[in-house]
């Protein structure tokens, strides 16, 4: 088990009302599983995979990271737990303008003060297929490049799960679908476990799970006993 949700409710306040984004969630997600999150806009996907991304803590109940109840850590802890054990994937993409694509994905690295930063970067970036591109900034490069680089920098670190919010949604149909069938590719090649939230009727086929959520609520937990697998892209 990489990280469970164990009856999780989280409410906010605008103004004098009290807004329920989730209620009484629950699931669990194994080591090597692709698992989608789907539902339309508000519907609560984004608030939880913050919360599983230790962005957040719960109002009620509480995510499990590796054994671990991030809503009783403190902030400085939590930073810690994403820095090791989390990769993120964000649709507007989040690279550091001023650096190379190399220098975007060595970053985590230096945080954590690992050594061989550059081997290791330029091994993320080959495992995307970016091997020619790592001394190019994000304005020269295309948009489903710079979603390679933010899948590189995810990488790298090699989390214990990568948690992607519509990762393609800036993205053209076609640049869309070669960065779907990237990550499917590196769960069955590379064992990566990916939690995705998204809208890609593509990924609801070749899933191995897809969670459903309306109005906070979680209303469908269907789990494939066997993930259906793809050809490599």
């Amino acid at each position: 088990m990489v990280i469970s949700v164990e009856k999780v409710s989280k409410s906010f306040r605008l103004g004098k009302t009290k807004v329920e984004a989730l209620s009484d969630v629950s699931f669990s997600i194994s080591r090597g599983e692709f698992c989608v999150i789907r539902g339309v806009s508000g519907s609560g996907k984004s608030t939880l995979l913050n919360l599983m991304g230790a962005m957040d803590t719960p109002t009620k109940g509480k995510v499990v990271l590796k054994g671990i109840n991030l809503g009783e850590q403190s902030e400085k802890k939590r930073a810690l737990l994403r820095r090791d054990h989390i990769g993120f994937v964000f649709q507007a993409f989040n690279l550091i303008p001023v650096l190379t694509s190399l220098e975007n994905v060595m970053y985590p690295l230096t945080l954590r003060k690992e050594k061989h930063t550059r081997e290791k970067a330029k091994l993320a970036l080959s495992q995307v297929g970016l091997e020619k591109f790592v001394e190019h900034k994000p304005v020269e490069l295309s948009g489903g490049q710079m979603q390679r680089v933010a899948i590189a920098r995810a990488l790298v670190s090699q989390p214990d799960i990568i948690l992607a919010d519509e990762p393609t949604a800036n993205l053209d149909s076609q640049t869309a679908q070669d960065i779907l069938d990237l990550m499917l590719s590196l769960n069955r090649e590379v064992g990566t476990t990916f939690v995705i939230a998204t809208h890609h009727q593509y990924l609801f086929d070749l899933a191995n799970r897809v969670i459903e959520m309306r109005d906070g609520e979680l209303i469908a937990n269907d789990e494939k006993i066997e993930p259906i697998r793809m050809t490599a892209c």
